[in-house]
């Protein structure tokens, strides 16, 4: 299995189903696997929906487990060789990302993850990325050091909108959409469990880059 796909229902059914649909109307060429999993214990049609994909796996959680322990769940039901997370309220637009995604991450062994650019449905620019949370920052924010714009937004901003058209080594992706190699999870694991929502990503940057990635 090439990439096992995971998606968290956390928003509606309906942007589930679409992000779940941009997968199989524009990853080609490749064996994949996608894994949904439903975090908040409702009322759901998404495993009628869903029986209708091939290699597509539903489950049901009991309680909203939060997002870094359901992912986590996700990995344990994956077989893939590369682990692709996409936001519910997120889709792929084009067929090239996931190829060019595993064809870098093959290519460069002390890459653990890779991440795009992601744009709003008006074709703006989102948050893809950012630096590592820092003591400057904090000071930066509560008026105690003074700098440039070009300054914070370069070397302290936690949140970046990606404009790049070539790969560039950054502090973290966010979680939105990220693929990470099976062995680095296997090695180092995915997200910390201790964190509910929020900065997890920034976490897992943290700690594989620790580790000389």
């Amino acid at each position: 299995m090439d990439v096992s796909i995971i998606i968290i229902n956390y928003n509606t059914d309906a942007l589930t189903l679409q992000a779940v649909a941009s997968v199989f109307k524009y990853v080609k060429n490749i064996d994949f696997e996608v894994i949904v999993l439903e975090n908040n214990s409702k009322v759901t049609c998404l495993d009628v929906e869903l029986a209708k994909y091939e290699n597509t796996y539903f489950y049901q959680l009991d309680e909203n487990i939060g997002f870094g322990k359901a992912n986590n769940y996700g990995f344990e039901k994956s077989k893939g060789d590369f682990i692709f997370l996409l936001n519910s309220d997120a889709y792929l637009i084009n067929e090239n990302a996931i190829i060019n995604f595993i064809d870098y991450l093959k290519a460069h062994p002390k890459v653990a993850c890779v991440g795009g650019n992601l744009i709003d449905d008006n074709g703006k620019h989102n948050i893809s990325y950012g630096n590592f949370l820092s003591i400057e920052k904090l000071l930066f924010d509560y008026g105690l050091k003074q700098g440039t714009e070009d300054y914070y937004y370069d070397k302290l901003a936690t949140s970046k909108y990606c404009k790049m058209h070539v790969s560039v080594p950054v502090d973290y992706l966010t979680g939105a959409a990220i693929v990470i190699k099976r062995e680095v999870i296997e090695t180092y694991g995915l997200f910390n469990p201790s964190y509910f929502m929020y900065l997890e990503d920034m976490e897992l940057g943290f700690r594989y880059k620790k580790r000389d990635y």
